[in-house]
């Protein structure tokens, strides 16, 4: 019981500091995505912030990773991967970002789990349109309604 309320509160930041450019006064200035991984029950929800192109992409696809081999190692749990992603923030994706919005759903359902999207912006929304994934994500406008997906 006690170790279920630490997971109700436990919260991983995650602050991805992509390759940066110099600007005219020799400053580098890099894109930074944020990623906040908070847990529901055995549901792992995945806040993400930012742009997901290029190299953010990549950064977001290790952060993705890292929390799927987490669930995996953890000996006590039986249960199977659920995630939920929160792309209410992000501000732009790429087909880089798709590819990883894929791999996570390709990786997540051959070990029986499952991913839902949450809160798909305009951009995230017409890229997943157009590429004709509407059919293979299950998409939710609440938090609430993407947990009641699990359960």
């Amino acid at each position: 019981m006690i170790h279920e309320a630490f997971l109700l509160l436990e919260t991983v930041n995650w602050q991805l500091e992509t390759v940066s450019q110099k600007n005219r006064t020799g400053n580098h200035k890099g894109n930074t995505m944020q990623v906040n991984v908070r847990h529901k029950g055995s549901i792992k929800i995945l806040d993400i912030e930012g742009k997901v192109i290029g190299p953010d992409a990549l950064a977001l696809k290790k952060v993705i990773d890292q929390e799927i081999r987490m669930a995996d190692s953890e000996p006590e749990n039986d249960e199977k991967l659920n995630l939920i992603l929160n792309l209410e923030r992000v501000q732009m994706m790429d087909s880089s970002g798709l590819g990883v919005l894929i791999a996570t759903y390709t990786t997540i359902r051959r070990n029986d789990g499952r991913v839902v999207l949450l809160k798909l912006g305009g951009n995230v929304r017409s890229l997943i349109v157009m590429a004709k994934l509407m059919t293979i994500f299950d998409c939710y406008d609440t938090e609430a309604e993407a947990i009641g997906h699990f359960l």
